[in-house]
């Protein structure tokens, strides 16, 4: 009996440190598998529950809509993306409406210089025929002789037309005058009062000078041509 006393109690402090590393081993186990550590068990007895996050799922709803491609900010949308095509839509129509802007603006320029253009041409060729004139008539075939014609003339709507006097040497006659205008060309015919004579003037103006040639007609029917020149004094209001 004492003997067996004996062996038992050799025996137990290896029991015991067999039963130890027993636990020890589980335990250890128990932690390499992720289970949950004698820390973790004691926390979670506290009401202490740890914090797992996902790594799959987005960690917030910014990071969430960065990932689909959806941002506020579009200078962060990701190429592709709907945000970016948004961007790129409303950069191209911003593009275009400039474009349109500037040729609108292009296109009313040119208007504004064509119409003060046409204004200038059409009172410059307004104010052409109208005034004071004084007119030297150098015959050609009739001996040489020159005439000196004074007018004053009025031109409406492209019509010409007016009064003066026409001087040969010492004889001086009245005369009126009618005709046409178109740009420079001044197309003019005087006829002289008392013995009928008729001048048909073709000019080419220039400012307030014209030149050109004439044919005169006679009411004995005699006919001749010359030079003609003229220069506009003080227009006529």
């Amino acid at each position: 009996m004492r003997i067996e006393i004996k062996m038992l109690m050799m025996l137990l402090p290896l029991v015991l440190v067999a039963a130890f590393s027993i636990l020890f081993i589980n335990a250890h186990a128990i932690d390499n598998d992720g289970s949950e550590s004698a820390d973790q068990l004691i926390d979670a007895s506290n009401g202490i529950v740890p914090i797992v996050v996902d790594t799959r799922f987005p960690a917030s709803p910014q990071e969430s809509r960065r990932l689909q491609g959806i941002d506020n900010n579009p200078n962060n949308a990701a190429p592709g993306s709907s945000a970016s095509s948004v961007t790129s839509t409303q950069d191209a129509t911003t593009q275009a409406e400039s474009a349109a802007l500037n040729q609108n603006a292009t296109v009313n320029s040119e208007s504004a210089n064509e119409t003060a253009s046409t204004v200038t041409i059409s009172a410059t060729e307004a104010s052409t025929a109208s005034g004071n004139w004084s007119f030297v008539l150098n015959d050609r075939t009739n001996n040489g002789k020159l005439k000196e014609a004074a007018l004053a003339l009025t031109e409406s709507d492209h019509v010409v037309f007016g009064s003066g006097n026409i001087t040969e040497g010492n004889n001086t006659r009245q005369v009126t005058a009618s005709g046409l205008e178109d740009g420079n060309r001044l197309d003019l015919n005087l006829t002289t009062l008392g013995t009928v004579n008729l001048y048909m003037l073709s000019l080419t103006t220039n400012g307030d000078s014209a030149a050109g040639e004439y044919r005169a007609h006679s009411a004995d029917g005699q006919s001749w041509t010359g030079n003609a020149t003229g220069t506009k004094s003080v227009p006529q209001s």
